[in-house]
């Protein structure tokens, strides 16, 4: 069985690149990933054009926020 990796995608304000990028890989890895997504400097919101783009191919992350990248996930990260 493979090793399950930490996968970190960082931008600056987390609502628009990172999330889909996030979203995708979590498709794409399934069980195999831990995916995490942070920002720099972390907006208000997700991005509504990056959110509906992902529905159309069924991929979910309404429900993600804009988060700071913090020293954890980054050591995690491979």
């Amino acid at each position: 069985m493979a090793e399950r990796r930490s996968v970190l995608f960082i931008c600056v304000k987390n609502g628009g690149k990172s999330q889909v990028a996030a979203g995708l890989m979590r498709q794409l890895a399934g069980e195999h990933a831990d995916v995490e997504s942070a920002g720099t400097h972390p907006g208000a919101r997700l991005n509504d054009l990056s959110l509906s783009s992902l529905l159309e191919v069924g991929v979910d992350i309404r429900s993600e926020v804009a988060k700071s990248v913090t020293p954890d996930p980054v050591r995690a990260a491979d």
